[in-house]
């Protein structure tokens, strides 16, 4: 059972945060970096690193579920995903400069405050979408509701429309790299509450699509500084891949109340247990950290 444990723990790690991807539209990195660090005893930079490496395949597979059920705007995630790519990118690099406790701190403050905001306020994270809207009203207002809300958006909104997403993706690129996590904790709360028709199951596929180039551009950046530790990736991402891939498929099947509490509940545990037990984050002993080559295998 001893020489099992390495292999399963992986593989339902990847259960998990697949899952998680698939149905919540993030990408799992809120289940895998403290799983790897409590469960792998691997230190915080290198389980930052290969959770945004396993993220990678995982967001794919979500995403074309997601493409085929048609929860994606794929203006915004143009516009999100432009400057999320970037800023992951360049700011993967910090990794290697934050100690592990910063690393694990500021992942626990965001996620716990996100969640519990989430909790407080559920009536502001998700939108009824316009056809729902205005099935209520009558054939007239119909109309007038249409026209207004065309033109809001044509007259009022033509620069948020565009700046907001590139800001909302400014954010979740910056929490990506630092933290291993695709940036939907940010995202899928962001866009429904500050981008015109938005409701919880448009911003899963959504965000998730954001997360594709985004976990690539921050995964280049940790291989080039060998921050990656391949033999967990191989195991998490075989059963991450295949879980996201079949249940994203159910996020047309659940409410969006549900999907929203579902992922405010898992975001505040995990915060919760990060800030409760932060000295159990940073397993690797900080003699380790400045050989490169001694960051992967001690273990």
């Amino acid at each position: 059972m001893k020489s099992l444990g390495p292999l399963l723990i992986p593989l339902a790690i990847g259960v998990a945060s697949g899952l998680l991807a698939a149905l919540c539209g993030v990408g799992g990195g809120i289940i895998m970096v403290p799983a790897f660090v409590i469960l792998l005893k691997v230190s915080q930079k290198v389980a930052t690193a290969t959770s945004m490496a396993v993220i990678v395949p995982t967001a794919i597979a979500a995403t074309v579920r997601h493409v085929w059920n048609d929860f994606v705007d794929w203006e915004v995630v143009a516009l999100t995903a432009t400057s999320a790519t970037v800023v992951s990118f360049f700011a993967a690099d910090y990794v290697k400069k934050l100690g592990n406790e910063t690393l694990t701190r500021l992942f626990a403050v965001v996620i716990l405050v996100i969640g519990v905001k989430m909790l407080a306020f559920p009536e502001t994270n998700r939108r009824p979408p316009p056809a729902a809207a205005s099935a209520q009203q009558s054939e007239t207002p119909v109309v007038k509701l249409t026209a207004s809300s065309s033109e809001r958006q044509k007259a009022t909104a033509v620069a948020p429309r565009f700046v907001t997403p590139l800001l909302i993706g400014t954010a979740s690129g910056l929490l990506a790299a630092l933290c291993g996590v695709g940036g939907g904790i940010i995202m899928v709360p962001a866009f429904v509450m500050f981008i015109s028709g938005f409701d919880q199951t448009l911003a899963t596929g959504t965000s998730m699509a954001v997360i594709v180039p985004t976990a690539i551009a921050a995964t280049s950046r940790h291989i080039i500084n060998k921050l990656v530790d391949w033999r967990v990736f191989a195991l998490t991402s075989i059963s991450a891949t295949l879980v996201s891939f079949f249940a994203a498929d159910y996020v047309k099947s659940l409410g969006n109340d549900t999907l929203t509490r579902v992922f405010a509940v898992v975001i505040v545990l995990v915060g919760v247990k990060m800030l409760i037990s932060p000295g159990t984050k940073p397993a690797t002993p900080a003699k380790s950290e400045p050989a490169a080559d001694s960051a992967m295998p001690d273990r």
